[in-house]
């Protein structure tokens, strides 16, 4: 089944007088992986129901493969959403769970009939097919032993697993997902989201995942976007964000730990007259254990550094902040290196 693009077009929404989304705009490529990353309560969540259509915007549109959304029933989209809590049905086993959304789109209602619809002509091959699906799946996510139970006797993050294999399943044109592994431990995350990205590769289908996760952002995605207060503040490859972040808040997010914030003023060479002028910055260095001996320090297309700098610890803040201020003074037009994480924000 083919992928389909994704375009939202300038999308409002508020909730009373609270502003949660303000003229959001992007452009998700057919087989995209597109990961909405920021902080909680920016509207990442917000936006993914818009286009689920579970919430209507205020303003503007969404369009998938040329067809206008806004107008169009959730069921009837083609796509999949993967829920952060869970949304499964309590009264159903895990099998039958993942199975739902094909029972509900490949049999007729007769053929859901506990006892004759197996029988009726036709359905012993549609329910072989549903069968053989659910179980390829539940393999994937590692749920094959777990069929015959109830999400109440599941853990969290077994229930989480349930949730992402009901989605994968019936192969959408478009999947959805809202924090997938939040309630994964640490090596079962890291393990699904090794899957996600398999699968994706192998179905080719358009994704969009919400996080606040910088780590599981760059992992995955083509692309991400990152959100504060319900704008778009980037949309970059996560090494394009990492290298060249377009503020000091988006520089903020992305360190891990924390940044170091050193206010400086250093001199610019302009190509034209003026020759000289002196403007505010903000040298962004990330704190350790980021920085490593063999990271490299302003190695950019601004510095014109032939080669890494390796600095030894006791040396390391003062000669970063020495090779910076050296760097701005000859750099021409916008100041940005493209090393590991030495940056110079003009305020």
């Amino acid at each position: 089944m083919a992928a389909l693009d994704l375009h939202i077009d300038k999308i409002s929404k508020s909730f009373g007088a609270t502003a949660v989304l303000s003229d959001v705009s992007i452009r998700v490529a057919a087989g995209e992986f597109v990961t909405l990353l920021g902080p909680s309560g920016c509207g990442k969540s917000t936006l993914l129901r818009i286009i689920a259509g579970l919430e209507r915007a205020d303003q503007g549109r969404v369009h998938a493969g040329g067809r206008e959304l806004d107008s169009v029933a959730p069921k009837d989209r083609d796509l999949a959403f993967v829920f952060q809590s869970y949304a499964l049905y309590p009264h159903l086993s895990v099998y039958d769970n993942i199975a739902a959304p094909l029972v509900m789109r490949e049999l007729t209602s007769l053929e859901r009939l506990p006892v004759i619809g197996p029988l009726l002509p036709g359905a012993v091959e549609r329910n072989r097919s549903i069968e053989a699906r659910v179980r390829q799946t539940s393999a994937l996510l590692k749920l094959d032993t777990l069929l015959d139970r109830r999400p109440a006797a599941l853990s969290g993050g077994q229930r989480q697993r349930v949730a992402l294999a009901r989605a994968m399943v019936r192969k959408p044109k478009i999947f959805l997902m809202d924090e997938p592994l939040a309630n994964l431990d640490a090596a079962l995350r890291i393990h699904t989201r090794g899957e996600i990205a398999r699968l994706h590769k192998e179905m080719e289908t358009t994704t969009v995942f919400v996080t606040h996760d910088q780590a599981e952002a760059a992992a995955l995605s083509d692309r991400v976007a990152v959100m504060f207060a319900g704008e778009i503040r980037q949309i970059a490859s996560p090494a394009d964000l990492y290298r060249d972040p377009v503020d000091l808040e988006v520089a903020r997010f992305l360190a891990q730990p924390f940044l170091n914030e050193l206010p400086v003023t250093a001199p610019i060479t302009s190509p034209r007259p003026p020759p000289t002028k002196t403007v505010p910055l903000w040298l962004a260095v990330p704190a350790q254990p980021v920085l490593s001996l063999a990271s490299p320090i302003l190695a950019g297309t601004a510095c014109r550094s032939p080669t890494p700098k390796r600095l030894t610890p006791p040396m390391r803040s003062k000669s970063i902040i020495t090779a910076a201020i050296s760097c701005m003074t000859r750099a021409t037009g916008p100041i940005s290196s493209t090393g590991c994480w030495t940056r110079a924000i003009v305020s």
